[in-house]
């Protein structure tokens, strides 16, 4: 595979390398950004639960096959291809409440009517 790789760029001419460059990179934005957002959708249904995690980070070195590391530096570049449209990060278009999996907090001073009768 890689031979056949090689050999389809040794062929073209160097303004028709330079367009495929440019094309590739664009494309490579374009699917760091639509996993950016499948990232963003997952991480707000909190699927990393479904699948057994207890983390978005978790879910994304089982998923991704990938170190720590690697997951921070995967969700760093996809913040920055966000940004790298030229237009402020969008708010999500899901609502932003507590998943209803999630138990309630309560304050530490909150006395409970239960408690001292």
């Amino acid at each position: 595979m890689l031979d056949s790789l090689l050999a389809d760029t040794m062929e073209p001419t160097n303004s028709d390398l330079d367009e495929r460059i440019r094309t590739n990179e664009l494309e490579r934005r374009r699917l760091d950004a639509e996993h950016s957002a499948l990232i963003a959708v997952a991480e707000h249904r909190r699927l990393f639960d479904d699948d057994g995690h207890r983390s978005m980070s978790a879910y994304r070195r089982a998923t991704l096959n990938c170190s720590s590391g690697e997951t921070s530096r995967l969700r760093a570049r996809h913040e920055r291809s966000i940004e790298s449209t030229g237009s402020a990060r969008p708010e999500p278009p899901f609502p932003t409440t507590t998943p209803t999996n999630t138990p309630p907090t309560r304050s530490p001073t909150s006395n409970n009517a239960s408690e001292t009768e």
